[in-house]
C-alpha cells in the first residue's frame, strides 16, 4: 500500500534577503549567488554557501546559525535542499557538514535527518555528517522531538575540513518551516497577525488572531498569479481564527494572500507531494 503526502511549509528562499541567518565573525559561509559547486541555486538566484565562488580551505570550523524561533507545536520539524561536493573517499570521510540545535538556553546538540547522515564519521568535524557529492540539489527533512510548544531554538549548520584537499563545498537553499515561526512572519500590522502552521496529506493549517471583528478574504495563489482556491470570504471574530483547508495541489510554490479589513500580507508557502 502506497500513500501519498503533500506538506505545506512556510519558506525561506533567501531571495530578498539572507533569511536572517549570520556566520561567526572572521569564517566562510556566504551568501548570494554561486558561481562555483552547483553552479546556481535551487530556486531563483542565491543561497547560503560556505564559498559562493572556489573552493574552501584547509581547517575551516566554521557555524552558520538561523534566527531564533518559537515553536508552534511539540515536535516541529524542519527542511532545506542541499547541495555539496566534500572531500570523502570510500572509507573516510575528511571534510563534511552537519546540524544541530539549542532550545531555550540549553547546548548544541547534534539532530539527525530521517534516513541518517550518509556517514557516521567525519574527521573535520568529529561527529557525523554529510560528506562526499550530491549529483543533484536533495531535499532533507529534520524532526526536533526534544522542541516543546513554546521553546525558543535556534538552529545551526556547522562545517568542518581538515588539513589538506578542498573542494567547492555545502550549499543550502529553500529552508522550509514546520511547526514553528521565524519573526519575520505576521510582522507590521497592529490590526492582525497570521501565522501558517504545520500541514500534513494535503491539509494546510493556519491561524488569524484579529484584536477586533474584522471582515477579510483569504484566498491561495500559484506563482502565475492565478487564485486555486479561495478559502474564506467573511467576518472574523475578535481573538484567533483557525482555519483547516484541505488541497489537492501539485508539488510547487504558492502564495497564501490574507486580507483583514484594510491590511493585507502574503505568505510565500512550498508545496511538496
Amino acid at each position: 500500500v502506497s500513500m501519498n503526502f503533500a506538506i505545506v511549509q512556510n519558506l525561506l528562499d533567501f531571495e530578498a534577503d539572507n533569511g536572517g541567518f549570520s556566520a561567526d565573525a572572521g569564517t566562510g559561509w556566504e551568501w548570494g549567488i554561486p558561481t562555483s559547486g552547483p553552479g546556481s541555486a535551487h530556486s531563483g538566484s542565491k543561497c547560503w554557501a560556505t564559498v559562493l565562488a572556489g573552493d574552501y580551505p584547509n581547517n575551516a570550523n566554521w557555524s552558520l546559525y538561523s534566527p531564533l524561533f518559537v515553536a508552534t507545536i511539540d515536535t516541529p520539524s524542519f527542511a532545506f535542499f542541499q547541495w555539496y561536493n566534500m572531500e570523502a573517499y570510500t572509507s573516510t570521510a575528511y571534510d563534511g557538514g552537519n546540524v544541530s540545535v539549542k532550545v531555550n538556553d540549553g547546548s548544541y546538540q547534534l539532530v539527525t535527518p530521517r534516513g541518517g547522515y550518509n556517514w557516521s564519521s567525519v574527521v573535520g568535524l568529529g561527529e557525523p555528517g554529510f560528506s562526499g557529492t550530491t549529483s543533484e540539489w536533495q531535499l532533507v527533512v529534520f524532526d526536533l522531538p526534544m522542541v516543546r510548544q513554546g521553546d525558543v531554538f535556534r538552529i545551526r549548520f556547522r562545517f568542518g575540513s581538515d588539513a589538506s584537499i578542498t573542494r567547492p563545498g555545502w550549499y543550502i537553499d529553500d529552508f522550509i518551516l514546520s511547526g514553528f515561526e521565524v519573526s519575520s512572519i505576521g510582522e507590521g500590522s497592529s490590526v492582525y497577525n497570521a501565522l501558517v502552521k504545520n500541514v500534513m496529506m494535503g491539509r494546510i493549517e493556519f491561524s488569524v488572531n484579529v484584536a477586533k471583528a474584522q471582515d477579510a478574504e483569504i484566498s491561495l495563489y500559484d506563482v502565475s498569479g492565478r487564485q486555486v482556491a479561495e478559502i474564506f470570504k467573511g467576518n472574523l471574530k475578535a481573538g484567533i481564527n483557525e482555519f483547516k483547508f484541505n488541497s489537492n495541489l501539485s508539488r510547487g510554490v504558492y502564495f497564501l494572500k490574507v486580507r483583514v479589513g484594510d491590511e493585507s500580507s502574503t505568505h510565500k508557502i512550498l508545496f511538496i507531494e
